[in-house]
């Protein structure tokens, strides 16, 4: 008999780029620079950064729970 195969932890960035490509891609662009006045970019966005929200999950509540109105 041969030894189990070790299972590996899926690498963070093929998972993320996975669910980005199925979920956000169509609105904010393989780029993530988004569309002008439609779908604000991701590249160096505090909203992805962190900024004074870091530790608290927004963007899973964004992602899960979705985000409408104006926002800068």
């Amino acid at each position: 008999g041969g030894a189990a195969a070790e299972k590996t932890a899926p690498d963070p960035m093929v998972l993320g780029k996975r669910l980005y490509t199925a979920n956000c891609v169509a609105c904010h662009q393989a780029t993530g620079l988004g569309v002008a006045g439609q779908f604000p970019p991701l590249v160096g966005s505090e909203w992805v950064l962190g900024g004074d929200w870091h530790g608290d999950n927004h963007l899973v509540k964004i992602l899960l729970q979705g985000l409408q109105g104006p926002i800068q």
